[in-house]
């Protein structure tokens, strides 16, 4: 899996507490992060230390799926009723861990690289699952009536201290957990004070307190709940259930907007004069980025490439994880999404495409190709019905496949031409990204 340049430390430039313990991450760790977290940066991205940085933070903001339950702060909790463990009710401890079905599919595509040793470890050792245990602690001592939750490491360098004051209720599967939290170096560790305990490294700590730093700039700065301990260093936060990104996300934090090489944005960008596909911020970084960059403007300049009309799926029928977001995407579509063309995000340059073979539409049960972008912007279409494309496109998928499992499957390099139109390099392909 792609792994970005390491070099010193990278340090969570979000405001906290004076008496809150900061922490630094290498900026290997900060890659790591990302990569177990499903995040694929292209191999030779040089991005800063601040970019890193950011991206780990609007990764762990995905994972609380933060944007449906605050969509635009502050958060303010009295708008919801508090969460009562009753009959019929769900408990806090089934709805705190999210999950999905590309969960599995992204742990196995680890275990298969060699990054994890087996799927075993990996669910226990991928630091979502260490948030996630977390959260499970705190809503089992929430159901026995404790309100007092601390992880510590093995030396007790460190203790991230959380005291729970209320839960809210945002819906039947989503609890709101408001909470009271310090991050404490060793000469202010507390023996006694919690009433659940659970060993974490000075990592796990560091990312459970980036989360809450970051939800407690969400929270209604007047809100006082019953409980609330004023000017002893505790900040004012909440925690929501936390989960594995959905395949658009993992696109959206894998994409490195404005120059490929370093991010950056705020300069004019200069196109390639080869291929005119990409542009960058200076002829450092065009140089730089050149080896990661030319099988692309081969491609485009002189690769073989195949025009391909395309269609919204009516409804697709899947066995496979691999094509599958969120839980709840809901892949049936009404009439007048049908005949809406999907928005162009790409312009006029070149972006990856994966093409997915022998998926049936549920409504025909035709063969077909099921297309789309890093970014799930689109979900498209090429069917073998009255199509001469689809024989040229689905051999070249069936030959040039490198999963031994599961349907073909090939990423090239796509150009959109019109609403319902792609162009597609089927010669040479690029190096086969996962997902």
């Amino acid at each position: 899996m792609a792994r970005a340049q390491i070099s010193p430390l990278i340090h969570d430039a979000h405001l906290h507490s004076e008496q809150t313990m900061p922490f630094s991450l290498k900026r290997h760790e900060v890659v790591e992060y990302l990569t177990l977290l499903g995040i694929d940066l292209p191999a030779r991205a040089q991005l800063t230390d601040e970019k890193l940085d950011k991206r780990l933070s609007l990764v762990l903001d995905s994972c609380q799926y933060i944007s449906r339950v605050v969509p635009n702060p502050p958060l303010i909790p009295t708008m919801y009723p508090t969460w009562i463990d009753a009959p019929g009710n769900k408990l806090l401890n089934e709805v705190i861990c999210r999950t999905n079905p590309n969960e599995a599919d992204f742990l196995g595509q680890l275990w298969k690289q060699g990054i994890m040793m087996d799927i075993t470890t990996a669910l226990r050792t991928t630091p979502l699952n260490h948030l996630r245990a977390m959260l499970l602690l705190i809503a089992l001592g929430v159901q026995r009536g404790s309100t007092r939750f601390a992880c510590a490491d093995e030396a007790k360098t460190s203790t991230l201290r959380i005291k729970v004051l209320e839960v809210r209720k945002f819906d039947s599967s989503t609890p709101i957990f408001i909470v009271q939290y310090q991050h404490y170096e060793r000469s202010k560790f507390y023996p006694g004070w919690a009433q659940n305990m659970a060993g974490a490294t000075l990592q796990q700590q560091n990312l459970l307190a980036r989360i809450l730093r970051r939800n407690s700039k969400r929270i209604e700065p007047t809100y006082r709940p019953d409980g609330l301990e004023v000017g002893n260093g505790f900040d004012l936060s909440f925690l929501i259930p936390i989960g594995p990104l959905t395949l658009k996300d993992r696109g959206k934090h894998s994409t490195i907007e404005g120059c490929p090489n370093c991010g950056e944005t705020a300069v004019d960008l200069k196109k390639c004069a080869r291929c005119l596909g990409v542009s960058y911020c200076s002829r450092e970084c065009q140089k730089n980025h050149w080896k990661a960059h030319r099988l692309l403007c081969q491609s485009v300049s002189s690769g073989t490439w195949q025009e391909v009309v395309v269609r919204r799926p009516k409804m697709i029928h899947f066995s496979s994880s691999t094509i599958v977001g969120n839980p709840e995407d809901e892949l049936g579509l009404d009439e007048h999404l049908k005949t809406t063309p999907p928005e162009n995000i790409h312009g006029a340059e070149p972006f990856l495409l994966k093409l997915v073979l022998k998926l049936d539409d549920e409504d025909d049960r035709i063969p077909c190709i099921l297309l789309y972008d890093r970014q799930q912007s689109f979900r498209l279409i090429l069917d073998s019905e009255e199509n001469e494309a689809f024989e040229v496109v689905s051999k070249v998928v069936e030959q040039k496949t490198e999963r031994a499992t599961g349907y073909p499957t090939i990423h090239c390099w796509a150009k959109r031409t019109a609403d319902w139109a792609l162009r597609l390099c089927l010669d040479p392909l690029p190096e086969q990204p996962n997902w």
